[in-house]
């Protein structure tokens, strides 16, 4: 790759990349729980003008640092509350993560290794999902990712020189981290830079290596971002603010003293990584024979990443309690490894030629199987979905047919049209359920009168509603509301609706406001009339 691409090649790679991570960002109103939760928490800073201690439905939120809710309030102060002004923070993370990836894979590793990184992150099917929830994951895996990057320059662990403002830099990325989801933002690059040191140094380096990291003006300033919320968070509430952050959301949730998501590795990290990746299964090959490589002149720098992802993964793949999320963070290594594979291939090995076979078998019989499935129990029909599972397919065989003809590097911009198609599948999908999935409808109907939830909430609801909605368990909890208030509105599924009313007097009229879907089951807002006597 020539010199004038190098650099010319970034304004396109940045398209592909702001396209790939930002289309359909708000088609699909706020889903998770998470979302609604961090949306709830940022909306009411801004319109209570509090902007220390988190809340959620009228309840304290200290589960979570505030970074996140801070970098969405200048967005829905131009915006206003909705998902575009809850997602863009995420989206602009995985964006500024594509550029760091580009500018280190470009300098560090070999030409065109960068534009190639910066691909296969953007073209990640895990991160098309992640770069568009508004939780604070992409937050988190940008300033830990730039963390250990800068430490290990600026302690001379890839260069041969030292550079302490490399290192300053690395403790006040840790503290944002740290300031995004909480202590594991400084831990995780803190160790995966001693194992580096161990590697690529040997054991006598460590101890040097820790007094290069320790002996600046880092600590400080790590310690004036982070100290100031947590200590006023101890100082206003204590044990609680331990037992709720420090305790369930990290020590419970690594240890499992309480099970949040007690998954095994194989049941959620091990498909998530075959699925994100999918589109560069062929390169794991050219990518192992890399880091064996010992007369690499880029080997330590492809060391270095293959630490830091191999760090994340196998500390969380140690928690008791797993989410998909959780190693997102390795994800940028694993980019450059597959990225300086690609840009220094010359042809696409055998095997590479099998498993794009295999991958293109799977998707068209995927597209077969969304062309006879469609249960009743959906909404909308599944075939818009199976025309585009074929598309990528089809291309996926062209991309087969190449290699084999042209026995060449892989087609980039065949990779390119298949992240499009896959792409298209999520954006479709979004667009047909959000047809269907419609909080900020229900939002409305219950913004107006007293309500409530039935024996089930969603935060999204609580998010669009703009209010406090508290949730009743019972008929009997139903029907006291109703002789203080005479009318209330409720947000139920709809197969409790008959039950609740069989429980309601008789006095009590009922009309049904609005009907929707919610991940899987059916919901409705009803209202409640108490009969005048």
């Amino acid at each position: 790759m020539s010199d004038s691409r190098r650099h010319s090649g970034f304004f396109p790679i940045f398209i592909i990349a702001v396209i790939f991570l930002g289309v359909g960002l708000s088609i699909l109103p706020l889903t998770s729980p998470d979302e609604g939760r961090n949306a709830c928490a940022a909306w009411g800073m801004l319109s209570s003008g509090h902007f220390l201690t988190p809340m959620y439905n009228g309840k304290l939120r200290l589960i979570k640092p505030p970074l996140l809710y801070y970098s969405m309030l200048p967005f829905i102060k131009i915006f206003g509350p909705g998902a575009l002004a809850a997602r863009l923070p995420s989206f602009l993370a995985a964006l500024a993560i594509g550029v760091v990836i580009f500018w280190y894979g470009e300098n560090r590793l070999s030409k065109g290794t960068g534009w190639w990184a910066m691909l296969i992150w953007c073209t990640n099917l895990h991160v098309f999902i992640e770069a568009r929830s508004a939780v604070p994951e992409m937050t988190l895996v940008l300033w830990q990712f730039l963390s250990f990057l800068l430490l290990i320059e600026g302690t001379g662990l890839i260069r041969p020189h030292i550079n302490k403002k490399k290192t300053v830099l690395a403790w006040v990325s840790a503290a944002l981290a740290v300031m995004a989801k909480g202590p594991i933002g400084f831990l995780l690059p803190a160790l995966a830079a001693m194992l580096c040191a161990l590697w690529l140094k040997g054991r006598r380096e460590l101890i040097p290596f820790i007094g290069r990291a320790w002996k600046n003006i880092g600590p400080l300033l790590f310690s004036l971002i982070v100290l100031p919320w947590y200590s006023i968070m101890f100082y206003r509430y204590g044990r609680f603010f331990f037992q709720e952050f420090f305790y369930k959301n990290n020590i419970a949730r690594f240890t499992g003293s309480i099970a949040y998501h007690p998954y095994s590795f194989w049941s959620v990290y091990f498909p998530i990584l075959i699925i994100g990746f999918w589109l560069w299964h062929p390169l794991w090959g050219k990518t192992l024979k890399g880091l064996l490589n010992k007369k690499s002149p880029v080997v330590n720098v492809l060391k270095a990443m293959f630490v830091w992802s191999a760090t994340i993964i196998i500390f969380y793949g140690m928690a008791a309690n797993k989410l998909h999320h959780y190693i997102l963070a390795s994800y940028p290594g694993l980019c450059l490894l597959i990225g300086w594979a690609a840009a220094t291939a010359t042809e696409v090995s055998l095997g590479s030629k099998l498993t794009l076979a295999i991958q293109g078998i799977v998707e068209i019989g995927a597209a077969c199987f969304l062309w006879r499935y469609v249960p009743s129990s959906l909404p909308f029909s599944l075939k818009p979905l199976a025309v585009i599972m074929t598309i990528a397919g089809i291309f996926t065989f062209l991309a087969l047919s190449r290699a084999c003809i042209e026995k060449g590097p892989l087609s980039p911009w065949l990779q390119i049209f298949r992240a499009g198609a896959f792409l298209s599948v999520l954006v479709v999908g979004a667009y047909l359920y959000s047809g269907v999935y419609q909080p900020q409808v229900a939002g409305r109907y219950l913004s107006a009168t007293p309500s409530a939830f039935y024996r089930h909430r969603r935060s999204a609801v609580v998010f669009y509603a703009q209010k406090t909605i508290p949730t009743l368990r019972n008929a009997t909890e139903v029907a006291v509301v109703l002789s203080k208030e005479k009318i209330l509105r409720l947000w139920l599924r709809s197969r409790r609706s008959a039950s609740l009313l069989a429980g309601l007097p008789q006095s009590v009229r009922h009309k049904v406001l609005w009907e929707g879907y919610d991940i899987g089951d059916r919901v409705e807002v009803i209202e409640l009339r108490l009969r005048e006597n």
